[in-house]
């Protein structure tokens, strides 16, 4: 088992999906599990799991990165199973932060919908979107008394983790590559089926145009 990297899932009632992403790779990484869900208890043999009292949104899984000294950290949501491959290909590289989702053209549009999309391809971006990201442990202690101070927003902690990291290393983008993944199922739970989601997400992007940072 590598004790280079820890995978962290954060998971809100997508019970089937995580059993099957800690059967895939925990006999390779060191997994922790994030429930969000109240007052629902999830339980698994192959990975460590907490199991929250209230719904800490998906800042949640940056902040649980500090409890663990694996020196690269892969987060990802609970509707996507990477291959073995793809996690060494994150970490070659990540120079601070990498991901296989991300979005540009943050200063030429006007709502979150004009932005430019890659997704699982080679590209440069201004800020990485949450499915999958790798960072390094040492590129968030760089940033933890900014991130801490954001609390726990409903939306945007990747936009937020993604201008922290670039403001902090003076990066002109940030890289996004390509990977082997298994999509599995949203089961209409998903933070973008609700109908404020892009809303809120473009007005964190608006704060940072705001400071300058984009």
């Amino acid at each position: 088992m590598s004790s280079q990297v820890r995978i962290i899932i954060l998971c809100y009632k997508r019970w089937g999906n995580v059993d099957l992403m800690v059967k895939a790779l925990h006999k390779y990484y060191p997994i922790t599990v994030i429930n969000n869900l109240a007052g629902h208890t999830y339980s698994n043999e192959n990975a460590e799991v907490i199991n929250n009292d209230s719904n800490r949104y998906c800042m949640e899984r940056w902040l649980r990165c500090y409890e663990y000294e694996e020196p690269f950290k892969i987060v990802l949501d609970d509707d996507i199973l990477i291959n073995p491959r793809t996690v060494k290909k994150l970490i070659n590289n990540c120079v601070h932060i990498v991901g296989i989702f991300g979005y540009s053209s943050v200063n030429r549009s006007k709502n979150y919908f004009e932005l430019e999309r890659f997704w699982n391809e080679r590209g440069r971006v201004d800020f990485l979107v949450g499915s999958v990201i790798c960072v390094r442990q040492s590129s968030l202690d760089a940033v933890k008394k900014e991130l801490l101070e954001y609390g726990l927003p409903k939306r945007g902690d990747d936009i937020i983790l993604s201008y922290l990291i670039k403001h902090r290393f003076r990066l002109e983008y940030l890289p996004t590559i390509d990977g082997s993944y298994f999509a599995l199922p949203e089961y209409e739970v998903g933070l973008n089926r609700q109908s404020d989601h892009f809303k809120l997400r473009w007005q964190i992007i608006e704060n940072f145009k705001k400071l300058g940072w984009t």
